[in-house]
């Protein structure tokens, strides 16, 4: 495992802050990091030992070499950021799902951006990254100002990373849950349970679960796709007349109810799901 990173000093951006960032979060989280001048000979340092980013006028991936500088305008397609991107996902240190969400939700916009085929919006991780520079961008402040940059960016994708895995074991727990009359069950809650029932086609209607952190019994529509508010079959219909002793609450959005008994919720829903 590698634990050295050049790149360049000066004015820095998001395809190298990010490529680096992606590095630390996926590769080596102790790997060093180096600015140098961006006329740096690297002649006895390019030793397939160190990875140099965004400088050298190479993009050689055998040699750990992430320059972008060298291409010709027509023929740029990634910048250092998707490079190393591609590389980690190429080398295994990336499933290929995770990296099509980063490469979509992140990379894509910052290899755009860089090779000046797209500028960015304010909101988005260029337009940010850029705001870290100084004014004097050969101080050691502005060293500074780079690596917590780059500390920004690492825990965006670090919860990326998270929410990934959370959705990877949530599918991994709903395959082991049984299910009846469109109704799945488990005797905890399931984080990402939303994202792996959403759209499903095994039948499951409604999920419910026990919070173990309040006590209760929760059932919530599932969707018919991620982020919808459209069920993908029956909702929990708000029925005043039935909410009362263990039904604790029943949204009259008719998609969320709480009891305090699992005997309540499942009499509630076999009489209230249309």
């Amino acid at each position: 495992m590698l634990n050295k990173v050049y790149t360049h000093k000066g004015v820095f951006h998001a395809d190298e802050v990010s490529a680096i960032a992606l590095l630390k979060v996926f590769y080596n989280d102790k790997i060093d990091v180096e600015r140098v001048p961006h006329q740096q000979d690297f002649t006895g340092i390019r030793n397939g030992e160190v990875f140099i980013i965004d400088i050298g006028g190479l993009y050689e991936p055998e040699t750990y070499s992430f320059d972008h500088h060298q291409f010709r305008p027509e023929d740029q397609v990634l910048s250092s950021a998707g490079m190393i991107l591609l590389w980690l996902r190429t080398a295994g240190f990336i499933p290929t799902e995770l990296y099509q969400i980063l490469r979509k939700d992140y990379i894509s916009d910052i290899d755009l951006n860089d090779i000046g085929l797209k500028k960015s919006e304010p909101n988005e991780l260029s337009s940010i990254v850029s705001c870290y520079n100084l004014d004097k961008p050969n101080s050691y402040e502005q060293d500074n100002a780079f690596e917590d940059a780059v500390s920004m960016v690492m825990r965006v994708f670090s919860s990326v990373k998270r929410r990934y895995e959370s959705d990877v074991k949530a599918k991994e727990k709903i395959l082991s849950l049984k299910h009846s009359d469109g109704i799945m069950y488990s005797e905890e809650f399931v984080p990402g349970w939303n994202k792996a029932l959403a759209g499903n086609n095994i039948g499951v209607e409604i999920f419910a679960w026990f919070d173990n952190e309040t006590g209760e019994y929760k059932a919530q529509n599932v969707p018919l796709e991620v982020g919808s508010f459209d069920a993908i079959g029956r909702k929990i219909m708000y029925n005043k007349s039935d909410v009362k002793d263990d039904v604790v609450f029943v949204h009259k959005g008719n998609f969320f109810i709480v009891t305090k008994t699992k005997e309540a919720l499942l009499k509630y829903l076999e009489n209230n799901l249309k």
